[in-house]
């Protein structure tokens, strides 16, 4: 009962060279299908092989200088309602994709982690950038969103960053520059800049009636407001109700408002 005590005690995560005495006990649990092999020097128990943050504990015994980055870092430090299937870990050696762990050679500057517990993990800045250079952008514009990140401040980790090639870091930065707070945003902006659309700001600020409305794209200078009505954030009623409520409030200090959809 030893081994299922150390089990047990590690959360179901076991460093082999712990206890080198059960050395022969782990053998018998993978052969058995009762634990996984998730890296080299390591098991874990099997039913925990579809929970992210047992793989990211798998992470930290095999290679304690790792870096989790990505969605998964920015799950563990600010968004924790995002869903985690892959696992970006940055570290400096090569190493092969295994289950949701998916390897970058690239140790990340110090400047650049965190920790949660006894788990490195990115900033929310480099979390946010890494994520995007895998082409997710969930974690950008949420921290954006929440005023965990600016894009100064985006800028300042891109310099610490300094990913290869180059091009895809600058497409990064270009695509959160005018502040997206979802990836519909994102989207939207590209199509302004690739139509060649100037004298905008995204999330900008309309004062009404003593109230600060937030626009999620405004021609200023027009006076047009552009809102991104993703289904994330305008499927329920109450959104509904919000929405009627906005454009009539910008009707009223003479902004005209037209309504995007991901479509």
């Amino acid at each position: 009962m030893r081994a299922e005590a150390e089990m047990s005690r590690n959360n179901g995560v076991i460093r082999i060279a712990d206890d080198p005495r059960l050395v022969s006990t782990w053998t018998r649990h993978v052969r058995a299908g009762r634990a996984v092999r998730p890296l080299p020097g390591g098991v874990m128990d099997a039913g925990l092989t579809s929970d992210p943050i047992a793989w990211v504990r798998a992470v930290h015994a095999w290679d304690p200088n790792a870096t989790i980055a990505g969605r998964a870092a920015a799950h563990l430090t600010f968004a924790p309602d995002l869903a985690v299937t892959e696992i970006e870990v940055y570290r400096a050696g090569l190493q092969s994709d295994r289950g949701p762990l998916r390897f970058r050679r690239h140790l990340l500057n110090p400047e650049l982690t965190t920790w949660v517990g006894s788990l490195r993990v990115a900033t929310p800045e480099a979390s946010a950038l890494t994520a995007a250079l895998a082409g997710d952008y969930d974690p950008a514009t949420i921290a954006l969103r929440k005023s965990m990140v600016s894009v100064a401040s985006l800028s300042d980790a891109a310099r610490l960053l300094a990913t290869r090639p180059a091009h895809r870091l600058r497409t990064v930065l270009r695509d959160v520059s005018n502040n997206p707070w979802s990836v519909a945003e994102v989207r939207a902006h590209r199509l302004l800049r690739r139509a060649g659309i100037g004298g905008w700001i995204g999330n900008y600020p309309i004062a009404v009636d003593g109230q600060v409305l937030t626009v999620d794209i405004a021609i200023p200078e027009a006076r047009v407001a552009i809102e991104v009505n993703s289904f994330e954030f305008h499927s329920q009623r109450a959104a509904m109700e919000r929405d009627a409520f906005r454009s009539n409030a910008l009707l009223s200090i003479g902004w005209r408002p037209y309504v995007l959809t991901p479509r």
